[in-house]
């Protein structure tokens, strides 16, 4: 079997299920994240809310997470977050 390559920019990742709902794949929460402008301005505030330079992720089975955005990278179309709190 060949070796499993390590990541040096590890993915928060998630399923989407039929009705919408986020389940959390990664492990933990990470402490920091990239964000997709893109993503932000589709949020519906279901499962993404933007409020002001806040993002919070709903996930199904009560898990989620609220972070602080940064300013947007123009170049690269990303924001970044910091980890404020987590739930289960």
């Amino acid at each position: 079997m060949p070796p499993t390559p390590i990541s040096l920019h590890p993915s928060l990742r998630f399923a989407m299920h039929e009705d919408g709902s986020l389940e959390l794949l990664s492990p933990t929460w990470f402490p920091f994240i990239s964000i997709a402008q893109e993503c932000l301005d589709v949020a519906d505030g279901r499962r993404l809310e933007v409020r002001g330079d806040e993002l919070t992720i709903r996930c199904a089975g009560g898990r989620g997470a609220v972070y602080a955005l940064g300013p947007v990278d123009e170049m690269a179309g990303l924001r970044g977050g910091r980890l404020l709190r987590a739930w289960p």
